[in-house]
């Protein structure tokens, strides 16, 4: 493949024309054209931006309905994101969103300001741990159960911690049947790889390169 290389080179000399300053700078038009215009390039980027502020806002609404019509059902959608994006992209970028996320869920649940931003935060946190002992294209059902399993964990347990109200310690260990066990089997087992491979598939098709 050839590679037209353009150089420009600037320099900044004294009176006696000794350099004390030189700058180069080249230009590789067919990695730029690549960049720009190819399907792993700028449009990869813009993809993931866009995609992930309307995911953020889709999985985070979802998340703050979900228990006026299936109460029954412990499904915890914007946990389930924030591990994909924890083991997928890494620990920043889920970070970063889990204050916009942590924000929209406290407006949602009329908490406290910062209270899921936290919970969100811990829960990236704990979901990232897995992801050099299961790394997602190599052991992808281990890092998408394990990541799940952890993201929940954490999640119930503060959750149990800040919302129970005034219940005694046993009545808080009463709930766990069903806020602890049954939502790992929800959302690691069931909804977790649901997730995973529909979003996994979006990015193939929208903006990974065909040979990744």
């Amino acid at each position: 493949m050839l590679f037209v290389v353009k150089k420009m080179e600037f320099s900044l000399t004294d009176q006696s024309k000794r350099s004390l300053l030189e700058v180069h700078i080249s230009f590789h038009a067919e990695l730029l054209r690549e960049f720009f215009f190819s399907r792993g390039g700028v449009w990869r980027y813009c993809y993931l931006s866009l995609s992930s502020l309307f995911f953020l806002s889709f999985f985070c609404g979802l998340h703050s309905i979900w228990p006026h019509y299936f109460e029954e059902i412990p499904l915890y959608p914007a946990v389930i994101f924030f591990a994909f994006l924890s083991i997928r992209f890494g620990l920043l970028p889920a970070l970063l969103l889990a204050i916009p996320g942590g924000i929209m869920l406290d407006a949602a649940f009329f908490q406290t300001p910062g209270t899921h931003v936290l919970m969100l935060v811990v829960t990236a946190f704990a979901a990232s741990l897995i992801s050099e002992r299961f790394p997602l294209p190599k052991t992808p059902i281990a890092a998408i159960v394990f990541s799940c399993a952890l993201a929940t964990s954490a999640f119930v347990l503060m959750q149990l911690l800040f919302f129970a109200g005034g219940l005694a310690p046993a009545a808080r260990l009463a709930l766990l049947p069903k806020y602890f066990l049954l939502a790992l089997l929800v959302n690691a087992l069931a909804a977790g790889p649901v997730l995973f491979a529909s979003l996994g598939f979006l990015e193939r098709i929208f903006s990974r390169p065909k040979d990744v």
